[in-house]
């Protein structure tokens, strides 16, 4: 299962950086990873059918506000490989400056919702939660940045 999400996520940052992908092939495929996200993390932290009731609504508020970050962090990725030849130093320090802006408001959204979960999880489900996420996400980040790298390297004479 996790190679599935991560070969069907890899694919879709293959078309991101390409620019090639059509908005609603990219809604569609979107919509793909996140039922698998869901179905990969519900059968890992084993939720009971009472569990799946009251985590599931709140679950969701989070991955709607997750996929707003990750969507920024896209548009900044896409936006590096497209224009690696003209960044300057001046555009790179505003280019990581969002980069960690992004990362302060994951993490605050991350703490935010540990509180949430806690209230209908146990905790050593909602530490298994963030476990698993924080695999899922660096595997994913290490894909892409890859990725990234290889185009970049095209780039450079």
């Amino acid at each position: 299962m996790i190679k599935n999400i991560l070969s069907t996520i890899l694919i879709l940052l293959t078309l991101f950086v390409n620019g090639q992908i059509a908005k609603d092939l990219e809604d569609l495929v979107d919509q793909e990873i996140k039922i698998r996200y869901k179905v990969f993390v519900f059968d890992n932290l084993d939720l009971t059918s009472n569990e799946v009731i009251d985590f599931e609504p709140i679950f969701d508020q989070y991955l709607i506000k997750k996929q707003e970050y990750h969507s920024e962090w896209k548009q900044l990725a896409t936006s590096y490989v497209n224009n690696y030849q003209s960044f300057t130093d001046d555009k790179l320090m505003i280019h990581n400056k969002k980069l960690r802006e992004i990362a302060k408001k994951e993490s605050k959204l991350e703490g935010k919702y540990y509180k949430e979960f806690s209230k209908v999880l146990p905790l050593k489900k909602v530490n298994n939660y963030f476990l698993i996420d924080r695999l899922l996400k660096n595997e994913i980040e290490y894909k892409a940045l890859n990725h990234i790298l290889a185009k970049i390297k095209k780039q450079t004479p």
